[in-house]
């Protein structure tokens, strides 16, 4: 066993996987990018983000969001490791990120805060240009998960229906799809 050098990343928090990355998201809101072989990058953040509760990598595995305890959220380039935006004001106050996850279109992405609300993102835009597509006073989402038509086994009967974004989304007591 070599001694490994200590980083100051804390405890792991989250994790999520592509076709050839596997992300954790840690404690002090370090980000450690795997791919099959080694640590391909360790991202940090400049400012203070806090823990890193959720996090998400897009289809063509260019882009990561991550969702923060603190209620930000930051864009990532996996390319180049460069952080591309931070935006703390996306969804209600005092909340924190639970889930964020890409919808079937790389450049939209669905979140869930602590206060059970659940916003679109457009990921293109400076300020994610966010709506609420569900708001907490409903009922609260605790799970949201987008539908995503797999390609490999597509049918003519599924043909146009790829830009459709369909996102299940969990409460306590319903289960809710909307598009």
């Amino acid at each position: 066993h070599a001694k490994q050098p200590n980083i100051g990343s804390g405890s792991p928090t989250c994790i999520t996987c592509s076709k050839n990355l596997l992300v954790v998201g840690t404690f002090h809101g370090h980000i450690l990018i795997f791919d099959s072989q080694r640590v391909k990058m360790f991202l940090k953040h400049e400012n203070e983000f806090g823990t890193i509760s959720s996090i998400a990598i897009n289809a063509d595995e260019t882009r990561l969001l991550c969702g923060g305890g603190k209620g930000g959220v930051s864009f990532w380039n996996i390319e180049s490791g460069e952080v591309l935006r931070v935006v703390d004001y996306i969804h209600a106050s005092f909340s924190s990120i639970i889930a964020i996850k890409y919808t079937s279109d790389v450049n939209y992405a669905v979140l869930a805060d602590t206060s059970g609300s659940v916003f679109f993102l457009d990921t293109r835009k400076k300020d994610f240009e966010s709506s609420c597509v569900f708001t907490g006073s409903r009922g609260e989402v605790l799970a949201i998960q987008p539908l995503i038509l797999n390609r490999k086994e597509e049918k003519d009967v599924f043909m146009g229906i790829e830009p459709i974004c369909i996102v299940a989304m969990a409460t306590v007591s319903k289960f809710i799809v909307v598009s």
